[in-house]
């Protein structure tokens, strides 16, 4: 079985992840084939559900994991990646 894939990040982003960013992740986790997760430290949440993204707490300056179970939701990390890396603002 192949290893779960995951991209590390620091939240730059001057409010950290609150209710409109973990929703706007969850939206996007929403779309994969498999799991996908956020850890940070040694806590894993569910990044399909916002109060799950929500108890991990993650201000300015946090280091997570954004992880997946399938290969194949790669795709899938990169979004969330690049939605964290342009401060959660959705590309119109």
């Amino acid at each position: 079985m192949e290893k779960p894939k995951y991209k590390e990040i620091t939240i730059n982003y001057e409010a950290g992840i609150h209710a409109r960013p973990a929703s706007q992740i969850a939206k996007i986790a929403k779309k994969a084939k498999s799991a996908i997760y956020i850890q940070k430290n040694n806590q894993v949440a569910d990044a399909t559900g916002v109060t799950d993204i929500l108890t991990l707490f993650c201000p300015k300056g946090s280091k997570i994991k954004v992880c997946a179970d399938n290969p194949a939701d790669k795709i899938i990390i990169d979004e969330i990646i690049e939605l964290i890396k342009n401060d959660f603002k959705e590309n119109t």
